[in-house]
């Protein structure tokens, strides 16, 4: 086994496993349609250490070298679909899949052409550039457009944002260092060792950070619910004490006010019709 097939496999494996991680937190999620997004996107993905692995030891290599375009594609346009669900930017799917098609279309005149030259190299790594820079757009759209400012969404952005270029770099890399004569000698070159080495590195980083927004959420979901009565939604003492730190933590100077209400009386609509009629008199 060299270095290549190792990474392929260590590829599959994370991959596998952020999609099953995925599909468990999306029971808990408020952005349960993201997180599904993204687990398919894993694992869609996944397939493609299989299929390159094909490439090198079974015969009839061209389906197999399609099918491992076509599965990284297909998974990165699917995390793009989840990344638009989770920062509510609308996605034109049928632009995405028409850019699937055309370009796994293309892909078969493309395995022809021979590996390392830029023809070759671009026209096969601009696509996957293409789709992971979109998401990254999306997220900055959602920063520029929104409050929503959290340090953990410009991390995602700017992670996607090196992704996105690292596809060009492996493009210029293929041509600089070569990546064999044929399809199936890309397993057994220098540049697979180093392509498949950085798509691990980047897979995880990208699969954590998207991992963090959705726990985040999660956290911040059980906090709400800590720090809130169940029948009237307003704060507790615990949310009304957090609440007044982060205000006074804001401005410092003031002015600030309290508004005390007394509700003493209240207890007389418990006494009177009962306390589920005092429940709904809280709820409305």
């Amino acid at each position: 086994m060299n270095g290549a097939v190792f990474f392929l496999g260590v590829n599959f494996v994370v991959a596998i496993c952020f999609c099953i991680v995925f599909a468990v937190v999306s029971t808990r999620s408020r952005s349960r349609v993201a997180a599904l997004w993204f687990g398919a996107g894993f694992g869609v993905a996944s397939l493609a250490a299989v299929c390159e692995i094909a490439v090198a030891y079974l015969p009839w290599p061209r389906p197999w070298a399609i099918g491992a375009f076509a599965t990284v594609l297909g998974g990165m346009i699917f995390l793009l679909f989840g990344i638009g669900s989770l920062y509510d930017v609308r996605i034109n799917r049928r632009l995405a899949g028409l850019m699937f098609a055309v370009s796994s279309f293309g892909n078969v005149f493309v395995y022809d052409l021979r590996p390392g030259t830029p023809l070759h190299a671009f026209s096969y790594q601009t696509p996957f550039a293409l789709v992971i820079l979109a998401s990254a757009g999306v997220v900055l759209q959602a920063l520029l457009r929104s409050n929503r400012q959290l340090l953990i969404d410009k991390v995602v952005c700017a992670l996607l944002a090196v992704t996105g270029v690292h596809f060009i770099a492996k493009a210029v890399l293929a041509i600089a260092v070569g990546a064999g004569s044929v399809a199936t000698d890309y397993i057994r070159t220098d540049y697979a060792l180093i392509s498949q080495s950085l798509t691990a590195v980047l897979m995880v980083a990208v699969g954590l950070t998207l991992l963090s927004v959705l726990v985040l959420e999660i956290m911040a979901d059980e906090r709400s619910v800590s720090e809130s009565d169940a029948l009237s939604g307003l704060a507790n003492r615990r949310g009304f004490e957090r609440r007044v730190r982060s205000a006074i933590a804001t401005f410092p100077k003031g002015p600030h006010a309290v508004v005390l209400c007394d509700l003493d009386r209240f207890k007389t609509i418990n006494d009177t019709y009962g306390h589920h009629a005092g429940d709904m008199v809280i709820q409305s």
